[in-house]
């Protein structure tokens, strides 16, 4: 096995007050954030083989289950709507 040097570390500039005062004021306080929006559940029973297409399809664009029904829910409505 062959034995390496300790690599070099690199020299930090010194961070100034200001600057750690600025970067602390630029971060958001939980105060400030969006608030989340709370989702409704709801209950569905599915034939087993509607189902397992549904997953397939999600599983096939990486999406989860919810997902997947939550955009083909509203690509529904949009085309409805026009």
């Amino acid at each position: 096995m062959a034995i390496a040097s300790k690599p070099k570390r690199q020299q930090l500039s010194p961070v100034t007050e200001d600057a750690a005062l600025n970067f602390i004021e630029g971060a958001t306080s939980k105060s400030q954030t969006r608030p989340k929006r709370k989702r409704a559940s709801t209950m569905l029973r599915w034939d087993p083989e509607l189902l397992n297409r549904v997953d397939a399809a999600a599983a096939r664009r990486y999406q989860t289950r919810t997902a997947y029904i939550t955009s083909a829910v509203l690509a529904a409505l949009e085309s409805e709507d026009q």
